[in-house]
């Protein structure tokens, strides 16, 4: 589903003040944000990303494919038991066949080294610290030693044995060479079509994207097994080292991935948000909150890195969140913003499928945030303080009707009872408030089910979940770290802020494509066209009543009978409303009348 034109019904459509608070664009100062290096940086990969491959590129990409790398590892395995065949301890002279196999192997490794210099330039052979060159050495002192074998020279002598000892050893090099290749292979197909920074000079492969100068999206620094198809965190630090060091912090949004912040001096700040789901708002006031504070202490070297596992959906809300605070040109409303980092973070060169925010609770996050900075008047070129949490918002839900929201209705029913599940967040805390009774039968069967809510009380950050009840039952307490919609027995889900509800109507319409979950199906399960309504009762929260006017005060003289007018003793002030019954009980003293 594409990122643009994006409908969100959950908000209300942004009042006129609230668009006037929006910084024009000729009133929005420019921000240097990184170095010149870097900006070229990010320009380079807007370039290459939307342009067609070229003759080298084509041969990069063919060289460093997961096809190519996994028949150079199988060859690798082959040197190694041809050569165990031949018994390089021994100085009888090898098979035919083996010496056939063998320099067939060695013909294949020198072809594949020269395609690698024909595809990245000569200076391929030295990144990695001169691993490659060595590399490339090895295979030319292999190719040497297979001629010295055929020579009389060798014949006899002791030098026919050290040759076979060192093709050994050569062969686990190859071994280790081939395993780091493949690594690398395999994490380009986990990477998909993401835009990644590729730098032949310094050695650098990596999922990881300029979305802006200063600002960076990639996948998690991984250790261990990980490492084999995400980044390794050894090269992230070295990438933060080389080209922004002391000036960069990275926000981890990846709690399922925990890893040491040593390697960054540091400079990491974690968010506990579970895969899959927006962060909460106060996460996402915080996230401003730390990054306009850090940026503002370097603007024009202070760069921020944002990842989660796969540097997409946490890290593509968070993202978001960035540009629309900082009015990146392009990016002044939540829409653009969603299109302007899918389109960043793709490779168009290698599939037109979009690498953004894809969950629709994201979307809706994003969104929600746009309003909020609207509302405040909230962005880069304002105060800091300016930054404030939504208002609280509590409601009170009614009902949940899921409406033709099934393509099989008869079959669920006939199958599972159904559950609906409304949790609060409390910072990293999801709590249950209600757990309704199972619906089955006719209360399903017939497209049309209506949950009671039972005037459940929430607000702030609210998650509402339709269950599969037999499995949510059989499977007990969700783990820790489950993949939100993976949790045994969910159907769908939708998360929402109370704040930013339609307060007109006092309902929230979630169609099928914007549903967590149902809007990914691949079984056809659910229809297109079905709609989920909650309904609720609150007072809009940004909707502060104003005080009424204070009442204009009357006077009434007070006199003491037949006296000159210079003998008026005092005047007292009394409330319109009182005047009445101000006027009876001077009237009754004989001593007061109103003054004209």
């Amino acid at each position: 589903m594409s990122n643009a034109g994006v409908v969100m019904q959950p908000l209300n459509e942004p009042a006129e003040e609230e668009i006037a608070h929006r910084p024009a664009s000729d009133e929005k100062p420019l921000r240097v944000s990184g170095s010149r290096r870097e900006s070229s940086r990010r320009e380079m990969h807007v370039r290459t990303a939307h342009a067609d491959l070229t003759f080298r590129e084509s041969l990069q990409v063919f060289v460093v494919s997961i096809y190519v790398q996994g028949i150079v590892a199988l060859l690798v395995l082959l040197d190694i038991v041809v050569l165990l065949l031949d018994e390089p301890w021994n100085d009888q002279p090898s098979e035919n066949w083996i010496k056939i196999a063998t320099w067939i192997i060695i013909i294949i490794f020198m072809l594949e080294i020269i395609l690698r210099i024909v595809a990245f330039g000569l200076l391929f052979l030295w990144r990695n610290w001169g691993l490659d060159l060595f590399d490339a050495i090895v295979i030319g002192g292999s190719l040497v030693a297979l001629l010295l074998e055929e020579t009389v020279f060798a014949k006899g002598l002791m030098v026919a044995r050290i040759l076979r000892v060192v093709r050994f050893f050569r062969s686990l090099f190859f071994f280790y060479k081939a395993s780091q290749n493949l690594q690398g292979a395999a994490r380009r197909v986990t990477g998909e079509n993401k835009m990644r920074y590729v730098d032949v000079e310094n050695g650098f492969d990596l999922d990881l994207t300029y979305i802006t100068d200063s600002l960076i999206a990639m996948s998690v620094p991984a250790t261990g097994w990980v490492q084999a198809f995400r980044n390794p965190i050894g090269e992230v630090a070295r990438f933060f080292r080389t080209f922004h060091e002391d000036h960069f912090r990275i926000y981890n949004c990846c709690p399922e991935h925990p890893y040491p912040f040593e390697p960054f001096a540091g400079n990491v700040r974690p968010f506990d948000i579970q895969d899959h789901t927006p962060p909460n708002m106060g996460f996402l006031i915080e996230f401003m909150e730390d990054a306009r504070t850090f940026v503002d202490k370097a603007p024009e070297d202070n760069v921020i890195a944002v990842h989660c596992r796969g540097g997409k959906g946490r890290t593509g809300t968070l993202c978001c969140t960035w540009l629309l605070y900082t009015q990146e040109p392009g990016c002044e409303v939540a829409e653009d913003c969603l299109s302007f980092f899918a389109a960043s973070r793709s490779d168009l060169r290698f599939s037109d499928k979009l690498q953004g925010v894809d969950t629709p609770s994201q979307k809706r996050y994003v969104m929600a945030i746009d309003m909020l900075l609207a509302k405040n008047n909230c962005y880069i070129h304002t105060p800091p303080q300016n930054i404030k949490r939504p208002p609280l918002a509590p409601i009170t839900l009614t009902n949940l009707n899921v409406l033709d929201f099934f393509s099989h209705p008869q079959e669920i029913a006939s199958k599972c009872p159904i559950q609906v599940v409304v949790q609060e967040c409390d910072v990293t805390t999801w709590t249950i408030k209600l757990e309704t009774p199972a619906l089955s039968g006719t209360d399903v069967s017939n497209g049309n089910i209506n949950f009671d809510l039972k005037g459940t009380q929430v607000q702030g950050d609210v998650r509402v979940t339709v269950y599969d009840y037999d499995k949510r039952l059989k499977a007990g307490p969700v783990k820790k770290g489950v993949i939100a919609g993976n949790e045994p027995g969910v159907l769908f889900y939708f998360i929402f802020h109370s704040a930013f509800l339609d307060f007109q109507n006092h309902k929230l319409l979630v169609p099928t494509d914007m549903m967590d979950k149902a809007f990914k199906d691949h079984k056809g399960k659910y229809n297109a066209g079905g709609v989920t309504s909650m309904s609720f009762t609150g007072t809009d929260p940004w909707c502060v009543p104003e005080p009424e006017p204070e009442p204009e005060p009357i006077e009434l003289q007070i006199d003491m009978g037949p006296m000159p007018a210079s003998d008026v003793i005092g005047i007292v002030q009394v409330p319109a409303e009182d005047r009445g019954c101000a006027t009876q009980v001077l009237d009754s003293l004989g001593c007061g009348q109103p003054a004209q």
